[in-house]
């Protein structure tokens, strides 16, 4: 009788113990795919303010290659 008590006691803690690794892995998991997906927005924030800028100044040598009158009709 004691010694079933004992079993059910050890089968008890190393189901908590299993139970508590398997949340820790989830909550490890769940910041990486949180972190994953701030890098993601990070990175697309920098292509699209790289493009912004390399885009305007493109456009800005566009207007400075035309000659005067050009320059006018684009306002």
């Amino acid at each position: 009788r004691q010694q079933l008590k004992e079993q059910e006691l050890a089968r008890e803690q190393e189901w908590e113990a299993q139970a508590a690794e398997r949340e820790y892995y989830w909550e490890r998991q769940e910041a990486r795919e949180r972190r994953n997906k701030a890098l993601a927005g990070a990175g697309v924030l920098v292509l699209l303010a790289a493009g912004g800028v390399w885009g305007f100044r493109y456009r800005k040598r566009r207007i400075a290659a035309k000659t005067p009158i050009e320059r006018q009709s684009t306002g």
